[in-house]
């Protein structure tokens, strides 16, 4: 018997570790050689003028073709956490509003020991930390030793408002860590050091100060108001009430956010109608179909919490009141794909599993109930890539990128290799991190269709020149940088030859193959 035990629980906790390795693999692959993990903050072009002086002189990933999200606001909050950088303020949408949510800022800050390369990076990846340590907290919890248990860790820790959290560096699945934590203190009594972990979640997002909803246990014949409670409850909201003190006072004002609530039920029937009509008009089926299947796993969840009633639960307490926030959410919160409501309904989702597993409820309910990791699993299924990018690299505390420019026809990849083909005539652009001046030392493949001759210029001078061939051949050249950018210019005589007979087709003259950077010297 204790050995069928024994095998059981060793089964069930391989199966999460490897759902922790999974998550590990889908995270890594974000990693830039010279940007790191920055690409999570989704800032984009419209945003790069304003950013503060610190992303300017560190290598920031900037998006070309689609919009910027809040993960930037944040990362840029973290280099200024006493909010006193009139730098600030150009850079953020509303100051006063995303200040509010400053602890994951000053944790940056913090870890980073305040070195601007490690703030943005250590920001970029706080929620990764936070999806570790909730990993653990959830399994104690949940006391995964089934399959029902184990289907309910996974769908959170891989619910859609989980790792769109992860994906865009925003707060929510840190308030959820600390919010987690704090319930299982307070399962074991620990009513202050709860307190404390909900001040701390409030000041992550202030939504999760709904957690002190399970402070509430009133017995029959128990007084509402009564001295510990009250003090369990200022505990837990004066934090975040003398932060926004501190915001008015350095701001100015205070952007109470109100717009993201509304009239109960009008933006979540809106949610409904605009999800079904994307199906007409939108062509990315499979974000549209996960959206649905989220919109449905979240509408189970409040469903389930609103008709298993348990006012003795402290779960089902945090789930009320989670579900009753969700009526309110405005317009903002429900639009896009998922939308921001499936994080901000996260603690709804913890409780909901939580409270399934303890009541055995049935597989059906439970997996319609977490339909949201499809959508989760989405978030992490593309990796920003730029197609004129040619080669990255951080040597000596110098990063670099080197981008194709006009007369290049575009990278091409393979799992080994990238290259770049050329009309004849072409220009790569060098950005380095630092912006200072200095040399890089190139080393290259190239090869042509026909024999020709390439030489490559900077600033007028020769710098590599070659016979070129259809077998690939070694080059290697030194480029000289001022400012942290120059420009390389490759050419040569012989005209490009067509890849096929479409009026349309390329002219190639010559490849440029696995550009790699050797060294540095500043």
């Amino acid at each position: 018997m204790l050995t069928r035990l024994f095998s059981r629980s060793h089964i069930y906790t391989s199966l999460g570790l490897g759902c922790a390795l999974l998550f590990a693999c889908l995270v890594i692959r974000f990693w830039h050689p010279a940007y790191g993990f920055t690409s999570f903050l989704q800032m984009d072009t419209s945003s790069d003028p304003g950013k503060i002086a610190a992303f300017k002189d560190e290598p920031i990933y900037i998006y070309k073709d689609t919009g910027g999200y809040d993960g930037q606001y944040y990362a840029q909050i973290a280099y200024h956490p006493l909010l006193n950088a009139k730098e600030l303020v150009p850079a953020m949408d509303s100051l006063s509003y995303r200040a509010r949510r400053i602890l994951p800022s000053a944790l940056a800050y913090i870890f980073a020991l305040g070195k601007p390369y490690w703030i943005v990076q250590v920001y970029c990846l706080l929620n990764c930390a936070a999806w570790f340590f909730l990993a653990t907290i959830l399994w104690r919890i949940l006391s995964v030793n089934d399959l029902r248990s184990l289907i309910t860790w996974i769908g959170v820790m891989f619910s859609a408002g989980a790792l769109e959290s992860v994906r865009l560096a925003l707060t929510d699945l840190i308030a959820l860590c600390i919010l987690a934590a704090g319930i299982l203190a307070l399962e074991r009594n620990k009513k202050t050091k709860a307190a404390y972990l909900f001040a701390a979640a409030g000041l992550c997002r202030e939504t999760a100060l709904l957690s002190v909803s399970v402070f509430c246990n009133i017995k029959p014949g128990e007084k509402w108001v009564t001295k510990n409670r009250i003090k369990l409850i200022l505990i837990s909201v004066l934090p975040l009430s003398l932060w926004l003190l501190y915001i008015r006072y350095q701001t100015g004002i205070i952007d109470s956010g109100i717009g993201n609530l509304t009239w109960p039920l009008s933006a979540y029937v809106v949610k409904w109608n605009a999800t079904i009509d994307a199906f007409y008009w939108n062509a990315d089926f499979s974000l549209t179909l996960t959206t649905l299947l989220a919109l449905i796993g979240l509408s189970t969840q409040a469903l389930y919490i609103l008709r298993n009633f348990e006012i003795s639960s402290l779960w089902w307490r945090l789930g009320f009141a989670y579900s009753a926030l969700m009526l309110f959410l405005g317009q903002a919160v429900w639009e896009g794909f998922p939308g921001a409501a499936q994080r901000i309904l996260l603690p709804l989702t913890l409780a909901f599993n939580v409270i399934a597993r303890r009541r055995r409820t049935g597989f059906v309910v439970i997996l319609i109930g977490n339909l949201t990791v499809f959508s989760g699993l989405l978030n992490l299924k593309d990796v920003p890539s730029d197609s004129h990018e040619l080669s990255a690299s951080r040597l000596n505390s110098v990063a670099s990128v080197i981008h194709i420019e006009d007369g290049f026809y575009g990278c091409e990849r393979t799992y080994k290799h990238t290259w770049s083909w050329c009309s004849g005539h072409g220009k790569l652009s060098v950005e380095t991190w630092p912006k200072n001046s200095g040399t890089i030392n190139l080393e290259f493949k190239i090869r042509s269709l026909i024999p020709c001759h390439v030489i490559a210029k900077i600033d007028g001078k020769i710098c590599y020149s070659g016979e070129v061939t259809p077998t690939k051949s070694s080059g290697s050249l030194k480029l000289p940088y001022r400012s942290g950018s120059a420009v390389l210019e490759f050419s040569t005589e012989s005209p490009g030859v067509s890849e096929s007979s479409d009026s349309h087709a390329r002219q190639l003259a010559f490849a440029l193959y696995d550009v790699t950077v050797v060294s540095v010297t500043q």
